[in-house]
């Protein structure tokens, strides 16, 4: 199954990081390969280019323009999926792929990725599920997911109808009712030691602060 892992081509750790990723990848049978992110000086023309507007959430949180840019380069990649005609997963470049993922699921927009952040739900069995990890609200990062053609062409018809936000906030059983479907075990996790996208207050919401963790 292709995979693209979403890289700042012009951020040594970003890149550094995104090859960790696609290496974890392809070791565990993914045909994995780097995409080019698009940047934050980019990303307010890339979303104007799309015909996307901005919607409002709190942006006290994490820096706007990051924000634009990581949900860009994520639309593109649906994009790409619903042009290519078959299913992807897509990788932050943060993730690392732990064990094989699996080779079908029932559902179109499927978290593979432990939450990175906060308290979540596990499950007793393995298996696909409704969302659950977040009480079933949304994506518990969008470091980790599988999508395809159908279900990136719902997430562009969303996206051109409510605008741009953070991508795992968009991602939710409000704008996807009965449509999104977690794997657990997870397959895929998170090993972020820095962020682009939050501010402190972000990191501080979401995750431990501190000397390791940096905010470039």
């Amino acid at each position: 199954m292709k995979a693209s892992v979403i890289a700042l081509y012009d951020l040594p750790e970003s890149m550094e990081a995104a090859t960790s990723a696609t290496q974890s990848a392809i070791e565990h049978g993914l045909d994995a390969s780097l995409f080019r992110a698009i940047p934050a000086d980019y990303a307010r023309n890339s979303m104007a280019w799309a015909g996307l507007t901005l919607a409002y959430y709190d942006t006290r949180f994490s820096r706007v323009e990051a924000t634009i840019g990581c949900f860009m380069s994520h639309f593109a990649l649906w994009g790409e999926v619903v042009a290519a005609g078959e299913p992807r997963v897509i990788l932050e470049h943060d993730a690392l792929v732990m064990a094989p993922v699996p080779v079908y699921f029932s559902g179109h927009i499927v978290n593979l990725g432990r939450p990175s952040y906060g308290l979540w739900r596990r499950q007793a069995e393995p298996g696909e599920y409704p969302l659950f990890s977040k009480k079933g609200e949304h994506f518990p990062g969008t470091h980790a997911y599988y999508v395809t053609p159908h279900g990136a062409a719902a997430l562009i018809a969303k996206a051109k109808e409510v605008g741009v936000m953070p991508a795992d906030l968009f991602i939710s059983a409000e704008r996807f009712p009965g449509a999104l479907t977690e794997v657990y075990p997870w397959p895929i996790k998170s090993a972020d030691t820095f962020t682009t996208v939050q501010l402190k207050r972000g990191c501080l919401a979401k995750r431990a602060y501190g000397s390791k963790y940096k905010i470039l």
